[in-house]
């Protein structure tokens, strides 16, 4: 498998480049299919036990329940669920590369950057929680901005301020079609997962069908993970020919002049 696909930037005209999402998915699709083995296991060895432990967190039926719960999951996935994300961009890549890893290299690979990752999205975590507190706004910009950063951190060896500052150097200049993107994706999977786990809605209640249902969503968001991962790619090989272009215009007006 190659990543080339996906988009088609041109030296010339950099400005042209376009990332096509039905090629995305096809392709995350035959990722995902083809090292499907690889991706449950990280599910199952990171998330059983996460949503096993949130039966136990009552949710309650008003909203201070109901955010205690998510507090209590939004903390055991920053810092237990960065690891399935790690591993699970690291063996796409790799199968993507034509050089398989399997789930247990996947899994060493993401020990290996779990400090510099959390760490990363910590500091990310913190600033947006700053901004978002100022005004909205300005929350919603950098989020786009520094979106990529646990992804820098995995494949650009960049971590903590620099990784946030490649990440925006990425969506610089068309954050617009970033955050269209991203939200297009965001709003497919939501879709997907609704339907996957909507026989759940007629089902009786029992702590054994939920974990069921949310590891089943935790599949599922494997693999848009893996459709994130591609249009990573596409915005730094973008990235690289704009920057490629203005330094050629650069040498081509120094020789004139």
């Amino acid at each position: 498998m190659n990543n080339e696909s996906v988009f088609q930037p041109s030296p010339d005209q950099p400005e042209r480049s376009f990332f096509s999402l039905k090629e995305a998915f096809s392709q995350a699709w035959g990722v995902f299919s083809s090292r499907f083995t690889d991706f449950l296991i990280v599910t199952l060895v990171i998330y059983l036990p996460i949503n096993a432990a949130l039966t136990f967190v009552p949710a309650g039926d008003d909203l201070e329940g109901f955010s205690q719960f998510m507090r209590v999951a939004n903390l055991l996935e920053f810092f237990v669920g960065i690891i399935a994300t790690i591993a699970v961009v690291s063996i796409a890549k790799a199968a993507l590369d034509n050089a398989p890893i399997s789930w247990r290299e996947g899994f060493a690979r993401a020990f290996h950057l779990y400090f510099p990752a959390l760490g990363t999205q910590a500091i990310m975590s913190l600033m947006l929680l700053g901004l978002f507190i100022l005004l909205i706004i300005p929350g919603i910009i950098f989020a786009v901005y520094w979106g990529f950063a646990l992804l820098v951190v995995v494949f650009r060896e960049q971590k903590y301020m620099d990784a946030l500052r490649y990440s925006k150097s990425l969506v610089r200049g068309r954050w617009w079609n970033v955050f269209g993107v991203i939200l297009l994706i965001t709003v497919l999977a939501f879709i997907t997962m609704a339907v996957v786990v909507s026989p759940a809605w007629v089902l009786p209640e029992h702590y054994a069908l939920d974990i069921m249902f949310d590891t089943f969503i935790d599949i599922i968001a494997a693999y848009f993970t893996i459709v994130m991962m591609l249009y990573f790619f596409y915005l730094d090989k973008t990235r690289l020919v704009e920057v490629e272009h203005v330094v050629s215009e650069s040498k081509e007006e120094v020789s004139n002049s």
